[in-house]
C-alpha cells in the first residue's frame, strides 16, 4: 500500500510540475484510492498549484478527483470512525512529528549506537538541503515540491491536534522521498567544502541505513518458523488458529494446508466483521468439532499480548489442559508469547462449548 502511495504522489507532484492534466489525474486518484493519506497530499499539492497554474484549469482537474472519489467517500466516512475509537496511535508531540523524516529516510532499524547521529545527519541535510535550495524550492513550481513534502505532514499534524491522533509514520514516506531532492540539490550546489562536509555525515549515513535494513536487524524469519509443520506433516492434521492474525501472518507460510480459525476471533490487535470473515473464505470451527471432522492431530497456533481478549487465553488453557499436547516452538517476551503446539485429537477429552 504505502509503496504504491509513493508513486502516485510523485505522478501528482511530476504532474502538477508539468502541468500535465493527465498524470495529475492519473496520480491524484490513484493515491486518493491507495491510502487515506493520500487525501492530504492531494489537498497540499492543489493548493501550491493554484499559486502557480491557471486557477480554473487546477479547480476542474481537482474537481474531476474528487468525482472520481465519491464513490468511496462513505467508506472513508465510516474508516474516520474506527479513527476515533482508535488506540494505537500516540497522541502527537513535537518530536513525534518531526521523527518520520528521519525514520523514514535513514529507517527504523538501526543498531541504538547509531541512531543519534543518522537521525541527527538526516535532520541537518533536510535544514541545510532546504537553506541551499530556498531560491527555487520557494517560489513557482519549486512550492509544489515543498507543499508534497511539508504541506502532507503538516495538515495530518494540524488534525492529530484539533481532532484524534492520525500522524502515522508510514503514510508520509513520500514525503521522505521528496526530501532526497533537497539534499541532492545540496550536495551539487553549496561551495566544495560545504558540499564534502555534508557528503561526509549524509553518504555514510546513508550507507549504514541500508545496511542496517536488510542485514542487522532484520524481520522473524517466520518461515522458518513454520517449518517443523510443514517437516512433520501427517495425514489427518489441521492447523488451528485461535486469533485472526496468526491465520493471515503464518497462514501465507503454509498455503495449501488446511486449517480452522476459531469462531468469533477477535481482538484488538485485528478486529474483523462475521461478513467480513465470510467474504474472505475463512474456515471456522470450534476445536472440539474436529475429530468429528476426521483430523486425528491439530498444529495450535496462537501469539499473545496485552491486546489478546480473555476468551482465547482460556480457549488456549482449555485445549492445552484436556489434549495431549506437545511444544514445537515458542518465542517470548516481556510482552508477548508466539507459539506452536502439536495437539493429539484423538486421545483428547471432548467438552461442549463454553466449558
Amino acid at each position: 500500500m504505502y509503496p504504491e502511495l509513493v508513486v502516485f504522489v510523485l505522478v501528482t507532484v511530476w504532474g502538477a510540475v508539468s502541468k500535465s492534466g493527465g498524470l495529475f489525474l492519473i496520480g491524484g486518484v490513484g493515491a486518493a484510492y491507495t491510502q487515506n493519506y493520500g487525501l492530504f497530499y492531494i489537498a497540499a499539492i492543489s493548493v501550491a498549484m493554484f499559486f502557480t497554474h491557471h486557477l480554473t484549469g487546477g479547480v476542474i482537474r481537482v474537481a474531476v478527483i474528487a468525482a472520481a472519489y465519491l464513490p468511496w467517500l462513505p467508506v472513508m466516512l465510516s474508516q474516520t470512525g474506527d479513527v476515533a475509537d482508535g488506540f494505537w496511535i500516540p497522541s502527537l508531540t513535537f518530536p513525534a512529528a518531526i521523527l518520520p523524516a528521519m525514520t523514514n529516510t535513514m529507517g527504523t532499524r538501526i543498531a541504538d549506537m547509531f541512531q543519534i547521529h543518522l537521525y541527527g545527519g538526516a535532520l541537518m541535510a533536510t535544514v541545510i538541503g532546504i537553506y541551499a535550495s530556498r531560491r527555487w524550492l520557494f517560489r513557482g513550481r519549486g512550492l509544489i515540491i515543498l507543499a508534497a513534502i511539508f504541506g502532507a505532514p503538516f495538515l495530518a499534524a494540524v488534525l492529530s491536534w484539533v481532532w484524534k491522533p492520525i500522524y502515522l509514520s508510514r503514510g508520509l514516506l513520500p514525503s521522505a522521498v521528496l526530501i532526497a531532492l533537497v539534499w541532492a540539490y545540496a550536495l551539487h550546489h553549496l561551495s566544495r567544502g560545504n558540499r564534502r562536509v555534508m557528503g561526509a555525515i549524509l553518504i555514510p549515513a546513508l550507507i549504514i541505513g541500508v545496511i542496517s535494513h536488510y542485514a542487522v536487524t532484520g524481520r522473524d524469519d517466520w518461515r522458518s518458523w513454520v517449518q517443523p509443520v510443514r517437516t512433520k506433516w501427517e495425514m489427518g492434521d489441521v492447523i488451528y488458529n485461535t486469533a485472526v492474525h496468526t491465520t493471515i501472518n503464518l497462514g501465507y507460510y503454509l498455503q495449501g494446508y488446511p486449517y480452522r480459525l476459531r469462531p468469533h476471533a477477535s481482538d484488538l490487535n485485528q478486529s474483523l466483521t462475521e461478513t467480513t470473515k465470510v467474504a474472505m473464505k475463512f474456515h471456522q470451527d470450534d476445536f472440539d468439532d474436529l475429530p468429528a471432522q476426521g483430523y486425528r492431530r491439530a498444529w495450535l497456533m496462537f501469539a499473545l499480548n496485552p491486546m489478546s481478549r480473555r476468551d482465547e487465553k482460556s480457549e488456549i488453557a482449555r485445549i492445552l489442559t484436556h489434549y495431549p499436547n506437545k511444544r514445537i516452538a515458542v518465542k517470548s517476551g516481556d510482552y508477548y508469547e508466539v507459539a506452536i503446539y502439536l495437539v493429539e485429537l484423538n486421545e483428547g477429552v471432548t467438552y461442549g462449548h463454553g466449558h
